[in-house]
């Protein structure tokens, strides 16, 4: 299958630091602010520096949740952009603020056809 475009049921891998483990969790939380690109009729919901996903709990003793970042600049695929700026995909990778250890992007992903800023309904 072509490109994926992460979404909020994916997945990232897990990282560590120490006794700490963040293991793999969806990305969820708040993704980029979008009015214009639909899938199959809903609004995308995508991922890139604009977007703030979920925090992921540390397992451990004293270990505490970590946030995860993207930054554009890391986005390796950026086949995709959307205003000049990548969209995550699939294999690319985040941050997890305790460990900054890369997380990679895994699955589920979006792979349906994409219609940006048309009045086309299907």
């Amino acid at each position: 299958m072509g490109m994926q475009i992460a979404s909020t049921m994916t997945v990232d891998t897990a990282s560590s630091s120490g006794n700490c483990v963040w293991n793999p969790q969806p990305l969820a939380g708040s993704p980029t602010p979008n009015t214009t690109i639909y899938v199959e009729k809903q609004l995308l919901k995508y991922y890139n520096s604009g977007s703030t996903p979920a925090p992921v709990p540390g397992s451990g003793i004293g270990c505490t949740p970590s946030s995860r970042t993207i930054v554009d600049k890391d986005l390796q695929v950026q086949r995709v952009k959307f205003n000049k700026k990548p969209i995550a995909l699939l294999g690319d990778t985040l941050i997890c603020g305790v460990s900054q250890n890369s997380r990679a992007l895994t699955g589920p992903g979006i792979g349906a056809t994409i219609h940006i800023g048309t009045r086309r309904g299907g």
